[in-house]
């Protein structure tokens, strides 16, 4: 895979997230960058996550530091973040994650190898925490596939009523299905009407 194809690919990875942590991001975007060094790359690469300041802040730094110098720089970091946290978290404590943060993690991973901390006391309640966490994320930066999903399974729900009423209404007549004709407007307006603010929420997202 040359320069530009494994820089499209991590740039679409950023932005889909499917990289997620701001220190993943941060050395993505950064190894990224040293394949292809110029300002629209920089551009892109802000531009993909822009809510995201760790990566902004190391792809200005590599003007002034050298690419291996700002690694190094990860590490300490996340060093000095595990022993910060290893000192204010109490034995046998119970911790709860907002988001995902990858130096939230590996302290709390390096906290709970000395014996510091249990993270989490349900595994089946974090799995649905976590579940409810990528639905909302997905919603946020992808409105339309999202509401358009959504919105399309309801839509397609009338779709199949409205065929069984014309079938009745070929057949046997539709006398007496009038509450079921009601039901079938009201399923296919709700639909169409979540589609339409999966639009709008898209475009306002832009």
């Amino acid at each position: 895979m040359n320069k530009e194809k494994r820089f499209a690919q991590i740039l679409k990875h950023i932005k889909d997230i499917k990289i997620q942590g701001a220190r993943s991001i941060a050395r993505a975007a950064l190894y990224a960058y040293s394949l292809m060094k110029t300002k629209e790359a920089r551009k892109q690469l802000i531009k993909a996550r822009p809510t995201e300041p760790m990566l902004s802040n190391v792809l200005r730094r590599i003007e002034k530091q050298p690419y291996k110098k700002i690694l190094q720089h990860f590490d300490y970091a996340q060093q000095k973040i595990n022993k910060f946290a290893f000192r204010i978290i109490k034995n046998n404590s119970t911790i709860f994650t907002h988001c995902h943060s990858t130096n939230v993690a590996n302290a709390l991973i390096y906290a709970k190898r000395h014996g510091k901390s249990r993270l989490i006391t349900s595994t089946f309640g974090y799995a649905i925490r976590a579940w409810i966490n990528i639905i909302r994320i997905y919603r946020d930066y992808e409105p339309l596939k999202f509401f358009g999903i959504i919105g399309s399974l309801i839509f397609s729900v009338g779709f199949v009523i409205g065929l069984y009423l014309v079938y009745l209404h070929f057949t046997t007549g539709i006398v007496g299905h009038l509450p079921l004709m009601m039901l079938d407007v009201l399923i296919l307006s709700i639909g169409l009407q979540i589609i339409i603010f999966g639009f709008i929420a898209d475009m306002n997202r832009k």
